[in-house]
């Protein structure tokens, strides 16, 4: 199915809700707001920009500027855009509770993957340190801008939408060794089904080379 087909399904879907039930929720502004636009059509706008990964009310209204005046040719500006969608709050708040009844439980197979520093020492004093050798080594952390001594600790979580996510696996690597080489023990024994990991720039060769992974990251 290419974008035109799941715009117009999407289309379809929310005239059929809002005939059913979203009309009842949505409030009424007609003395100064613009109507050239319907409701079907400006939550449609909003869904369909969310599913393109746009994540802000400005990024959607951009995008759908560029792309989909064709289809929506009288879409307000971005003030009257953001102005029919405060309306429409919990007409959106309920198409969205729909929807999410009807996608897979995606969830259940979305993965967040990240690691952490255990510092047992920093700066020079790095150099001296000799606690847990075996284990422990010297590394750099870039989120915190920081050399040190210690051990990394990975988490491979569950996505559980509206609460904290669910830990899997866990794992513990010396500070010098790279986050893609910990991989293998980090993911364990799931990859049994295809899965969603949604990890940082740090473990992206594992796109090329993991078998089983769908791979996310963030902007």
């Amino acid at each position: 199915m290419d974008w035109q087909e799941r715009l117009i399904t999407l289309y379809l879907w929310v005239c059929n809700q809002y005939e059913h039930s979203l009309q009842w929720v949505c409030e009424r502004h007609s003395f100064h707001v613009q109507l050239h636009i319907s409701d079907e059509e400006v939550l449609t706008v909003y869904l369909f920009g969310l599913l393109q990964q746009r994540r802000s009310v400005r990024q959607i209204h951009t995008y759908a500027k560029e792309h989909l005046t064709e289809w929506f040719p009288f879409l307000p500006s971005y003030a009257g855009f953001v102005q029919r969608l405060n309306g429409l709050v919990p007409a959106l708040s309920l198409a969205l509770e729909r929807l999410a009844q009807q996608l897979p439980d995606w969830h259940h197979h979305t993965g967040l993957l990240d690691s952490m520093p255990i510092i047992l020492a920093q700066g020079s004093r790095r150099f001296q340190a000799k606690v847990a050798p075996d284990l422990a080594g010297a590394g750099y952390c870039p989120s915190k801008k920081l050399f040190y001594y210690g051990l990394k600790l990975h988490c491979l979580a569950q996505a559980n939408p509206g609460t904290l996510p669910t830990p899997q696996n866990l794992a513990l690597t010396s500070a010098n060794v790279h986050d893609l080489k910990a991989l293998p023990e980090v993911l364990g024994g799931h990859l049994s089904d295809t899965l969603q990991v949604f990890a940082d720039k740090a473990y992206h060769g594992a796109a090329h080379s993991t078998q089983g992974l769908i791979w996310h990251t963030p902007p």
